[in-house]
């Protein structure tokens, strides 16, 4: 934006008809001075015409204040001047003559250029990325021009950038600050300051250091940022306040596709104040926030963050540089700031060159077609050994190429091409399955390989079609490859987990870890790799006691043939984690997540696919943990991975997301975690995979978001849809199903519908108990929502017997300072006052304010702790201490139909009947 915003210094010609036309009756030189364009800390800027007639120009004079105009700083002022006459360049504004006023103060004449600053005729066309890119082009081409001729700008920003009609971009104001500033010798101060404008300045400008061609090439680098997003690097502070200048020299810049989605208050000319919104910003470029932001994604981001970086000898090179990698970007080539990677050059390569790719693999592929058939005639006449040589020969041969170029798709190869990945493997299928029908062995090799990069895109079901074909082709070779036949057993098996097939994964393991054993014996790392793999299977039908000697002994077989810090050894402590995660021993599934991810970032790098699996795990344990600013950040920064390595669409994408509305919701930021699980469930869908276990889960997430914002027939809604689906992936006897009942129970029961409500609960606390055991903190949960229907049934004995064995649950899994001791103990003091108050119900209620209070007293608290303090405060009878809270929660959203019933018996919520 910032097209109309105020500028420090005035710019040396304006847009068309900006000129205040008041007579001003005086000359400069041989100019005739027609009215004033603008003025600032530097001098004043006229509009003006030749005097004598010699031509009928308008021109843009500036007088410059500041500097004495006798002696060597005017000998240095004319010098300079002429340096800047020399600047002969389409895109710069043109010195034309310069001199020294009556009143002693130097002066310049530039052709006045009729345009608008760039960034408002940006926005006011709407231009593209690319169209924006192709603009800044020129402007480098100009600084370029300068810095090769010796001159510095120093105060390069959109007003000192206009575009003409013909859109042709005009730099104005060029070299003023090196005109100005005298040679040490001279003894005259300096006015570099002067021409400096703080929200553009470089980190060596604020702080008064030595200024180089660096400067110009940062200050290019926050006029791209803002054309492309729309925002200024450090644009939430006062641009001359010590935070802004801090931040300047201290705080790395947000990555401009993240930018994007942030709103940014901005004080327009004339005091006005108006806030860039994603959704204003991407109506000015490329349609939609998330359209705009994939495609600043990646390269883009590399190329801004180069030009501005803190210490000048880590950006471009030189503003040539910086123009060359733009280029490259628009042209499709490797850019030089990136990481020169294989996989980066081989996808910008494919990119660029699509058809004759794709011509390439046609040909291929006919010809690998009557390589096949001229090996398959050859073998009948030649010797047995000699036909089973050229065979192996020529099966390695097709395989390792193919297998090669199929792995172009693989997110691990290509992060994040797999657009055009996907093209192509949908190609090569085809190709392979109408072919290579005398070669069992290489057309399963093939198929069960693309079978694995179809799994690692997120598309389970076309994967688990392909593993099966490609097993049965193994199996139909004559001399069997029991290795290549278990291998493809673990794929089916572990595809067959991912769509939630358990009964049919289970003996596809069981047979494959007869094959290995037999093949390998029992110490192998393949047979510890399936070994883990079975028990992933047990904790996703939550036996998991099965689960943890399968994960125990596949750790020590493979700390023995792998080594401690290999891959392996980090997958199957995740697992470990995992399962302590699920039995409530969440210390425990934090330090063995933290000593997987070590061994990860170190083999792996801090970006590859696997590291974002192990900070999504270490995420999820600190949520379980409340420690819900770590979950954040690490969620966010999986989120930030999944989009660069994997694309947007990648069901990861929708994983991370749904795990982060998680977060917004326990927060009670309830847009925020709504549009994140909808963002969820559209990415599954669009994947063919609406009923995915996570998709569901969203499904379930939102509803209780919905129910929380008072919002109860949708809801209810929603979260049988997600019931009905996991009951019939799951079995009726799933915790997964026991929490989805346990779900529609709470919605149920807080519509008034407790007969409804109670035989499901009942339902889920057997099945979460059966299976999690009594201890689990997630059964008191359950427990909870028991108790209130045992209150609501007017069973107050069994309520309050059921309030305190969740309440001993919680206190020793969880601490008591946790959420859901708060809400218990509000409950049992709920409970004591209807039953007559007393002693008990007064030490109840003390320790249940205790800790509401210590929750809500962040420096952040969310609604739902704002809502639970306020209870409290209820149940005291201190309605005056509650009402800012109760209103403030309510204010945010918050709607469930207990709490708005309490505040409406006390009269502090008014407006307590209506829905959000």
């Amino acid at each position: 934006m910032g097209g109309g915003e105020e500028t420090p210094n005035p710019t040396l010609a304006v847009t068309v008809g900006a000129a205040v036309e008041r007579p001003v009756e005086r000359r400069i030189g041989a100019y005739r001075v027609l009215g004033e364009l603008g003025h600032g800390g530097m001098g004043t800027v006229f509009l003006a015409a030749r005097a004598d007639d010699q031509y009928q120009k308008l021109v843009a004079i500036k007088t410059i204040r500041g500097i004495d105009g006798g002696g060597e700083a005017l000998r240095h002022f004319r010098r300079e001047r002429q340096i800047l006459a020399d600047l002969d360049h389409p895109n710069i504004a043109r010195l034309l003559d310069g001199g020294t006023t009556d009143d002693g103060l130097p002066y310049l004449v530039m052709e006045r250029v009729e345009g608008e600053p760039i960034d408002r005729y940006c926005d006011e066309r709407k231009l593209s990325v690319r169209e924006r890119l192709r603009l800044f082009l020129g402007v480098c081409a100009a600084v370029q021009f300068a810095h090769q001729n010796l001159v510095v700008h120093r105060d390069l920003k959109p007003s000192n950038i206009l575009v003409d009609a013909q859109g042709v971009p005009k730099l104005l104001d060029f070299g003023i600050a090196k005109l100005i500033e005298p040679e040490a010798a001279g003894g005259t101060a300096t006015l570099t300051s002067l021409a400096m404008t703080p929200q553009y300045a470089s980190p060596e400008q604020v702080r008064g250091q030595a200024i180089t061609t660096a400067t110009d090439v940062y200050s290019l680098g926050v006029v791209l940022y803002e054309l492309l997003t729309g925002h200024r690097p450090y644009g939430r502070a006062a641009p001359t306040s010590l935070e802004f200048l801090k931040a300047v020299c201290e705080e790395e810049a947000e990555r401009p596709s993240a930018a994007v989605l942030r709103a940014e208050r901005r004080t327009l000319a004339g005091g006005e104040v108006a806030t860039a919104t994603p959704e204003s910003v991407s109506r000015t470029r490329e349609g939609t926030p998330d359209r705009l932001r994939r495609q600043l994604r990646g390269e883009l981001d590399t190329i801004v963050l180069t030009a501005l970086r803190k210490e000048p000898q880590r950006r471009y090179r030189s503003v040539e540089a910086l123009a060359e990698d733009v280029l490259r970007h628009l042209e499709g080539r490797p850019v030089a700031a990136h990481k020169a990677t294989i996989p980066y050059r081989a996808r910008k390569f494919v990119r660029r060159n699509a058809l004759a790719v794709g011509s390439a693999a046609v040909l291929f592929f006919l010809a690998i077609g009557f390589s096949i058939a001229a090996t398959v005639q050859a073998r009948r006449v030649a010797r047995e050994r000699d036909r089973a040589n050229r065979e192996a020969v020529t099966s390695q041969r097709v395989s390792d190429f193919l297998v090669n170029l199929f792995k172009i798709s693989d997110p691990d190869e290509s992060r994040g091409n797999s657009v055009t990945a996907r093209e192509l493997l949908d190609r090569s299928v085809r190709e392979i399955e109408g072919g290579l029908q005398e070669e069992p062995a290489v057309k399963g090799t093939l198929l069960y390989t693309m079978g694995l990069v179809y799994d690692d895109l997120g598309l389970s079901r076309q994967a688990l079609a392909l593993a099966e074909e490609a097993l049965a082709h193994l199996r139909e070779t004559p001399r069997r490859d029991e290795a290549a036949i278990a291998a493809a057993l673990v794929e089916v098996a572990n595809i067959r987990c991912h769509l939630g097939q358990y009964q049919a994964a289970e003996p596809t393991f069981r047979e494959a870890l007869a094959i290995q054993e037999r093949l390998y014996g029992p110490e192998h790392a393949d047979v510890a790799r399936t070994l883990d793999d079975l028990g992933l299977l047990y904790q996703d039908v939550a036996e998991f006691d099965r689960a943890e000697p399968l994960h125990r002994r596949a750790l020590a077989m493979l700390e023995r043939t792998t080594g401690p810090r290999s891959r392996d050894v980090a997958t199957v402590l995740t697992n470990l984690a995992n399962l302590a995660s699920r039995r409530g021993r969440y210390g425990d599934a934090e330090a063995l997540q933290r000593r997987a991810l070590g061994i990860q970032e170190e083999l792996l790098g801090p970006d590859h696919p696997e590291v974002c699996s192990e900070l999504n795990n270490l995420a999820t344990t600190e949520f379980y943990l409340e420690n819900y600013d770590q979950a954040e950040a690490l969620f966010r920064r999986v989120l930030a991975l999944y989009g660069k390595t994997e694309g947007a669409d990648h069901p990861d994408v929708g994983i991370a997301l749904n795990n982060l509305g998680n977060v917004a919701q326990v927060r009670g930021e309830f847009r925020t975690a709504e549009d994140s699980f909808l963002r969820a469930v559209a990415i599954f869908a669009k994947a063919g995979e609406p009923e995915h276990p996570t998709a569901l889960a969203a499904l379930g997430n939102l509803a209780t978001v919905y129910r929380d914002t008072g919002r109860y027939e949708e809801a209810a809604s929603l979260q049988r849809r997600a019931l009905e689906a996991d009951r019939r992936a799951l079995g009726p006897d799933h915790p997964s199903v026991a929490f989805d009942q346990h779900r529609l129970a709470v919605i149920l029961s807080e519509s008034g519908r407790t007969a409804e409500a109670e035989p499901l609960e009942l339902h889920a606390v057997a099945v979460v108990e059966r299976a999690l055991g009594p201890d689990h903190p997630d059964l008191a949960a359950l427990l909870m929502e028991v108790g209130d229907i045992c209150r609501a049934g007017g069973k107050r004995e069994e309520a309050e017997r059921t309030y305190t064995r969740a309440l001993g649950i919680s206190m020793r899994a969880l601490g008591p300072d946790s959420r859901d001791v708060a809400d218990l103990r509000l409950r049992l003091a709920s409970l004591a006052q209807e039953s007559g108050g007393g002693p008990a119900a007064a030490a109840l209620l003390a320790a249940a304010l205790d800790a509401c209070a210590k929750r809500a007293a962040g420096s952040h608290p969310t609604p739902v702790e704002l809502a639970r303090h306020a209870t409290a405060l209820l149940l005291l009878g201190r309605t005056a201490d509650a009402r800012p809270l109760a209103e403030e929660a309510f204010g945010a959203g918050y709607r469930r139909r207990p709490f708005v019933a309490l505040c409406a018996s006390h009269r502090i919520l008014p407006a307590a009947g209506r829905g959000p």
